[in-house]
Formats: structure tokens, sequence, C-alpha cells
């Protein structure tokens, strides 16, 4: 063999070894493969001008739907937060359906019960009272954009984390089962977690989904793991909700002290200042067996 040949040889070698080491190779695992980065490595997103973003449309008979299938009740952990000094909360309903005792978490083994729950009757939002309550937060009225941001915020797996998302548009959850509803509820993509324990954030159901101003524009209610997706109630959801309650909206205060604009990087440290003044709280749900809970026991499989 000619020693041109033979260099020519090497140097075909030596690439396909780089290739295959850098992830380029066929057949190279996602893990690897720069061009498809791992679900896991989720990286703070860049900042967008929310300003210049359009209004999302109202709902419609044509969105896009996916359908909840609801089990039997059993004891469970979710999230609510503060809409009112007084004692009175915001959370999932699905998270206090069917529950023979609410309690709402303040300290190590401690908690308040949870003394008077009004529902929506066709979406998945409910109010709370308690005696005594936590800095609140506010509720939004403004319109919400496609594309903009969204954090939320609770206790996903029964631990504290959030949740940095963008808004995709709307949806209809209809839920199956135990009992029937189809509402109009919002979809998010995950951007960013932390800490980032997977894609499945059991346990955050009924926590806020806040704007950059660190008001409420949303109450999470479920998720697809898969898809790497969470779903809010619809603005309208929780003003009906409040009226129902007979409350309004604006009427809570703002929550705490003053903070910064929220972005992708810094919301973390907002969502611990928030849980660690109770703003945001664990809620257990208790179900004593052979006993009737307060309104059927509604669960869901994810979130």
């Amino acid at each position: 063999m000619r020693r041109i040949d033979v260099i020519a040889l090497i140097a075909v070698i030596v690439v396909a070894a780089l290739g295959k080491f850098s992830g380029y190779g066929g057949g190279a695992p996602d893990a690897v493969n720069p061009r498809r980065p791992s679900p896991g490595i989720m990286r703070p997103a860049p900042v967008i001008d929310e300003d210049a973003l359009r209004p999302l449309p109202g709902a419609a008979r044509s969105d896009p739907s996916f359908i909840v299938k609801v089990g039997p009740a059993s004891p469970s952990v979710g999230t609510a937060f503060s809409i009112d000094n007084s004692g009175r909360w915001l959370t999932a309903r699905h998270v206090i359906e069917g529950c023979n005792t609410v309690v709402i978490r303040t300290g190590e083994r401690k908690g308040v019960r949870v003394g008077r729950i009004v529902t929506h009757p066709n979406a998945d939002v409910a109010v709370l009272w308690t005696r005594g309550g936590a800095p609140p937060l506010s509720i939004s009225g403004a319109g919400l954009r496609t594309g903009q941001n969204g954090f939320h915020l609770g206790f996903p797996n029964g631990l504290p984390g959030d949740m940095h998302g963008r808004l995709i548009g709307r949806r209809t959850m209809k839920v199956a089962g135990r009992y029937r509803t189809q509402e109009p509820v919002v979809a998010w993509t995950q951007l960013r977690r932390v800490p980032d324990r997977g894609a499945d954030l059991s346990g955050i159901s009924g926590g806020p989904v806040l704007d950059q101003a660190g008001s409420v524009i949303g109450v999470v209610v479920a998720g697809a793991p898969r898809r790497g997706r969470t779903y809010s109630a619809a603005p309208r959801s929780l003003a009906e909700a409040m009226a129902r309650a007979k409350l309004e909206i604006g009427s809570s205060g703002a929550a705490g002290t003053p903070h910064p604009r929220l972005n992708g990087r810094d919301f973390p440290a907002h969502g611990d200042d928030l849980r660690r003044h109770l703003t945001v709280a664990k809620v257990f749900c208790r179900v004593d067996e052979g006993r009737p809970g307060r309104s059927g026991g509604v669960r869901r499989p994810r979130i």
C-alpha cells in the first residue's frame, strides 16, 4: 500500500472516531446528541417581549381536547395559595374532592383545618376557608398572550418545586369516570423545572401560575408528562369560582413584600419566598375508609 493511501486511511478512521464520540455519528443516542438534547436538560429560556405577542384567542369548539379519567378517592397531597389575609385560598377542585378532612400545612407536623369549601360546578377550581390566613397573591385581570411566560409554583411530588412554562394555546379538558365535565383550559410547555425531578409534576395541582409581574393567571389542574405539558384553569373559571364564593378579583391585595419581575432564571427564589410565608402552601387530603367524602371522591392519575 502506498504511503499516501495509508495516511488517507488513518485520516478516515480518526474522523469516524471523532464523529462517534461527539454524538454526531449514526445511531448515537439522544442523550449524547447535541442536536436533540435530553428532555432533562432544561436551561433558562431567553427573555421575550411579551407586549409584542398576540392575544390568546377565546375558547372555541375547535380547540384540541384531551380526556382525564377519574378514579376513587385516596389520601393525597396538593397545593393551594392564599388570596386573602383572612384565610381564603384557591386550589384545584380535584385536590380536595372526596376528602373527609382537608388540612393546609403551616409547619412541621402542623396544619390548619379547612372549614368550608366552595367548588366550581363545571371547572377544576375550588375556594377554601381557614381560620387565619397568609399574605395573599393578587389575581391578574389582564388578558393572556400566546407565547407568554408562566411560572408554576407548588409542591410537585410533595416537595418544593417550580416550573417555568410558555403558553402554547387553549385546550378543552373532558373529565370522565365518576363525574363528567368539560371545560376550557390553557396549555403550557415546560421550559425549566427547578429542581428537575422529571416532567411528572404530581402534587403541584392547585398551585398558582404567575405572570412576570407575579400576579395569578391560572391554577394548575392537569399535566401530560410524556409531552412535557401542564394545563391550567382558564381565567374565566377562576372568576366564576370567586363569584360563586362571593369574592371579587382584585380585592385580595398584593402578596407580602415587593419582588422583582419574574424571569426564567430567578423565579425559583420567588417560589421559595412564597412558600416560606405560606402564601403557597401544601394541602393534605385525608380519606377515611368506609366514610363518604365531601363531594364524591375525584382523583386524577397525574398532577
